[in-house]
């Protein structure tokens, strides 16, 4: 079997184009998580906001009342992050890219 210049150049080229494909994976996975973080996180500070409003006796109309406002707390803070947020789905992805010390 003799090994062709041609050959081992295509070679190259498929594992560079599958590496490549790989980081953009990576790279899409990672975007995602961040800003399912960065919606959590969101989540999490306008339900501690809203937790005063929630003991007024005129908005307290039981338990669907409660499930009702953490449902649309969750969905405000998913069209946040969304919308780019605070930045933080940024920052974390920035970070997470940079090679770690050594």
């Amino acid at each position: 079997m003799t090994l062709r210049i041609e050959d081992l150049a295509r070679d190259q080229r498929a594992e560079r184009a599958a590496g490549s494909l790989s980081r953009a994976a990576d790279a899409t996975a990672l975007r995602e998580a961040a800003a399912k973080f960065e919606g959590f996180l969101l989540g999490q500070i306008f339900a501690h906001a809203s937790a005063p409003l929630s003991k007024e006796p005129l908005l307290d109309g039981g338990s669907a009342s409660r499930m009702y406002r953490e449902l649309y707390l969750q969905e405000v803070a998913s069209q946040v992050g969304e919308r780019g947020g605070l930045g933080i789905a940024r920052l974390l992805e920035a970070d997470a890219r940079e090679e770690p010390a050594e």
